[in-house]
C-alpha cells in the first residue's frame, strides 16, 4: 500500500483540523497507512442479498428485543402494593 503525496497532505490537513496539531509528512504517512490497513481489515462491503437478510432478521427480532427490554424494566422497578409496609411508612404519624 502506498499513499501519494496528495494523500499525505490531505491527511495532515484533516489531522490539523481535528486535533489542532501539526504532524510531519512522515508521521502522516505512517498513520495514514495504519488507518488504511485498519479499514481494510474491518470494512467489508455487503451484497444486496446480505443486506436484505440482515434487515429481515432485524425486523423479526425487534419485537422480541422490545419485549425483553420492557420485561426487564418492569422487573427492575420496585413493586409497591397498596396496604404494604412501604406504604405504611410514608403515612404521617398522628
Amino acid at each position: 500500500m502506498v499513499l501519494t503525496d496528495a494523500d499525505v497532505a490531505k491527511f495532515q490537513a484533516i489531522y490539523r483540523s481535528e486535533f489542532g496539531k501539526e504532524i510531519s509528512a512522515e508521521q502522516a504517512y505512517e498513520q495514514g497507512i495504519k488507518l488504511v490497513r485498519l479499514m481494510s481489515a474491518v470494512y467489508r462491503p455487503m451484497t444486496k442479498e446480505q443486506f436484505e437478510k440482515i434487515q429481515k432478521h432485524r425486523e423479526a427480532t425487534l419485537p422480541l428485543l422490545i419485549n425483553k427490554i420492557t420485561q426487564d424494566d418492569l422487573e427492575s422497578r420496585p413493586q409497591i402494593m397498596e396496604g404494604s409496609q412501604e406504604n405504611e411508612s410514608h403515612k404521617p404519624i398522628a
